[in-house]
């Protein structure tokens, strides 16, 4: 049986994403959505950063590596400062939604 669980969202435009986690046994996906665009400043985006320092903070246990199905990429959780996170700069820079599936190592 699948599992649902939002994620935690951090930074200046946490309150534009909507992020949650699904998980069936070893297998967890993600889902990366953006809301409210119109409440966004006329300036977001302008320097190509419209995100900031926005991330999400998925559960260490889901795993590091990560495949973005709508886009192709392969990325992997960023442990610097903080938790462990994904930034939205990176990814939503192909595509305007994100579907990440835990890579195999």
């Amino acid at each position: 049986m699948w599992g649902s669980m939002p994620l935690n969202v951090a930074g200046a435009r946490a309150d534009h994403v909507c992020a949650y986690a699904r998980r069936h046994r070893d297998q967890t996906v993600i889902v990366v959505a953006p809301r409210f665009f119109a409440r966004l400043p006329e300036t977001a985006g302008t320097d190509g950063d419209i995100w900031q320092d926005t991330c999400i903070e998925p559960e260490s246990s889901y795993g590091e590596k990560w495949y973005n199905m709508l886009s192709g990429e392969r990325l992997a959780i960023t442990s610097g400062k903080g938790a462990p996170h994904l930034r939205l700069n990176r990814l939503l820079s192909h595509f305007p939604l994100a579907l990440l599936a835990n890579a195999p190592e």
